[in-house]
């Protein structure tokens, strides 16, 4: 009788492992996002140019966005959601030579303290680069 009872207790306990680890497997997978993007940084299945990659990071969104052509870091910084849309954190900006483009620091999508780059729209970028910069 308790050697049926093992073997019970012993498929019972595989299943729940396997249940356990297909559980955080899912968990650990939802907490990435991966995009293609066009030049105006919407998701796109054609006219590809950027890569966008977000990892959650604690309470924060880490967005990463790479130039596919020249295999290069666009921009990277930090939102309090998925959807990139509140700023929090470190932002920098590059050209697709790698060169810092811009530099600046958000609160709750507010802009904080002074970024650098010489021309303000050049510190908080709010254009994407002309094609004429790659």
């Amino acid at each position: 009788m308790t050697t049926i009872f093992f073997k019970i207790y012993r498929m019972n306990a595989k299943i729940i492992f396997i249940a356990l680890l297909m559980y955080f497997s899912i968990q650990t997978h939802a907490q990435k996002i991966e995009k293609l993007l066009d030049y105006n940084l919407k998701e796109t299945a054609t006219g590809v140019r950027y890569y966008m990659l977000m990892k959650k990071q604690d309470s924060l969104w880490h967005r990463e966005v790479y130039y596919i052509p020249e295999r290069s870091i666009y921009m990277e910084g930090y939102y309090r959601d998925s959807s990139a849309k509140i700023k929090n954190g470190a932002f920098d900006y590059y050209y697709p030579n790698k060169k810092l483009k811009a530099k600046g620091s958000y609160l709750n999508d507010n802009e904080e303290g002074v970024g650098c780059g010489g021309m303000k729209t050049a510190c908080f970028p709010t254009q994407l680069p002309t094609k004429t910069e790659y």
